[in-house]
């Protein structure tokens, strides 16, 4: 195929690939991992002039196609990669706690927890001081509590 150019004069001319495509697989597993990085508008622009196998593109042929798609995938592809990026952030939080991410050992965690919450407690004194019994009456008052939330707000 050739053309005229303004010279007047035949140029061989052939269309070429683009550096991402979907014509292979391992070309459009890597296509699609470019997608995900969220550069994927040079994939939009050659995607969007596709119209058929062996057929020269034309630009914007199937753009709302390509765009359906591309922006699925964005989609669905940051609720997985989020879904994995938590899950190991659970998993690595499991694991500082001593805890491994098997069920029965977090549900074992969760009573043994649940027994030392519910577990008698040794009862406190009072003081026998004056002073200290009076700063504790004026600490354990709705007062108290209210002047301080007050104060830690207003800091």
């Amino acid at each position: 195929a050739a053309f005229r150019n303004d010279r007047m004069y035949l140029v061989p001319r052939a269309w070429l690939k683009p550096t991402w495509h979907f014509d292979t697989y391992p070309n459009g597993v890597l296509t699609l991992l470019r997608v995900t990085t969220l550069k994927w508008m040079s994939v939009w622009y050659s995607a969007s002039d596709v119209t058929g196998k062996d057929i020269q593109p034309v630009t914007n042929h199937d753009a709302a196609m390509a765009s359906v798609y591309l922006i699925s995938f964005i989609f669905f592809g940051s609720f997985f990669a989020l879904n994995l990026f938590v899950s190991f952030i659970v998993d690595g939080f499991y694991t500082a706690q001593g805890v491994d991410s098997k069920f029965d050992d977090i549900q074992w965690a969760t009573i043994q927890k649940m027994i030392n919450q519910k577990w008698p407690k040794a009862k406190m004194r009072a003081p026998r001081n004056k002073i200290s019994s009076m700063l504790r009456k004026v600490t354990s008052s709705d007062r108290f509590r209210f002047a301080s939330a007050t104060a830690l707000l207003t800091n």
